[in-house]
């Protein structure tokens, strides 16, 4: 597989195959950029320059190296990522971490898994301290690396510290601000930046996604295929409307909505994150409908929403209910409880309501 399957990513595909053609390779690389935008391929990819025989800039495709990679069943390459809890277990079975890699490597969720367990880490400390089996190095690919159990992600310091000569660590996050200090310091980071709108579309194109949908997936997806193909399938359909409902409900000055909002997202950080994302995306679009540019929304299957609430939300009004989200998403970054997050945010809403 080459680089130039991951695309939109030109620059940080220069730079991995300078380490492949200098043979200047790290020993502990973290790919890390936004969800989305291809870090799952790049890792596999690089991956494969790294173990296939030819030792090019890119994988050859015809080795055995090769093809036990095509195959999925290349003994000196090994996965880290979250698997679901399971009371007593002792042991990590290699194949399910391969399979439950391979799915998550194919477009695959994580869904509710927990932490990278101190064990998978252990265990592949162990792995990479013995001599590769089909070629000359050993590669770990650590998925969701930010999810690694603290404990266990200390335990990878001797391993940073003092690197085999032929293993390599590729750690893949999308938030790498959540990983040690330690950890990331010790590795050279590649950032994959967000795609293009022209890529989006193109990639939204070729899923067969069309009309209304492919421009609300482009410009819902801030340079992410995944984001946007989700925003065009209807996935975030539920929490735009608990987005719209909880505005309105602001304005109208409709309390009991504030507390059903409150008690529907208690618990799920995802779902607030999201939450609080959408409501700066729809107090965008009312500032643009203020100030006549309408077109440059990012809502556009909502024109009779904002044409129902356009005048109630305007001019100062939308500055400082935007405002106000800033603040939330940085109180809920501070673990701060939801209840106190929203209640500023729905003040400047029920203010917005009076006035108009």
């Amino acid at each position: 597989m080459a680089f130039e399957s991951v695309v939109g990513q030109e620059r940080a595909r220069a730079i991995a195959e300078a380490w492949l053609r200098s043979g200047r390779i790290p020993h502990a690389i973290l790919l890390c950029g936004p969800e989305g935008v291809g870090k799952r391929q790049f890792a596999l990819t690089l991956a494969g320059s790294l173990l296939c025989a030819a030792q090019g800039e890119v994988a050859c495709g015809t080795c055995s190296s090769c093809r036990k990679m095509a195959s999925g069943s290349h003994p000196d390459l090994h996965f880290l990522l979250p698997l679901r809890a399971q009371r007593g277990r002792k042991s990590l079975d290699p194949q399910e971490i391969r399979a439950a890699a391979q799915d998550y490597l194919s477009g695959g969720e994580l869904g509710g898994q927990t932490n990278i367990a101190i064990e998978q880490l252990r265990q592949m400390q162990r792995d990479l301290s013995y001599a590769p089996s089909a070629g000359r190095r050993k590669v770990a690919v650590i998925l969701a690396a930010e999810r690694m159990h603290p404990a266990g992600a200390n335990s990878l310091l001797k391993v940073l510290e003092e690197p085999l000569a032929d293993s390599l660590l590729i750690l893949v996050s999308s938030t790498p601000e959540r990983i040690l200090p330690t950890v990331l310091s010790r590795c050279q980071r590649l950032t994959l930046r967000p795609l293009s709108a022209q890529v989006v579309r193109a990639q939204l194109e070729a899923m067969h996604v069309t009309g209304q949908a492919l421009e609300l997936g482009v410009r819902l997806g801030g340079g992410s295929v995944q984001r946007a193909r989700a925003a065009a399938t209807g996935a975030w359909d539920e929490s735009r409307d608990r987005v719209e409902q909880f505005i309105e409900a602001g304005l109208r000055c409709r309390d009991e909505v504030y507390w059903d909002t409150v008690e529907e997202l208690a618990g799920d950080r995802s779902l607030q994150d999201q939450f609080l994302e959408l409501c700066a995306l729809y107090l965008r679009d009312f500032f643009l409908l203020h100030h006549a540019r309408d077109g440059f929304g990012a809502m556009v299957d909502r024109s009779a929403y904002f044409a129902q609430l356009g005048t109630a939300l305007c001019g100062d009004h939308i500055e400082r209910a935007m405002l106000e989200v800033d603040r939330a998403a940085e109180a809920l970054e501070r673990n701060a409880s939801l209840q106190l997050v929203l209640s500023d945010l729905w003040r400047c809403l029920r203010r917005a309501g009076r006035a108009a």
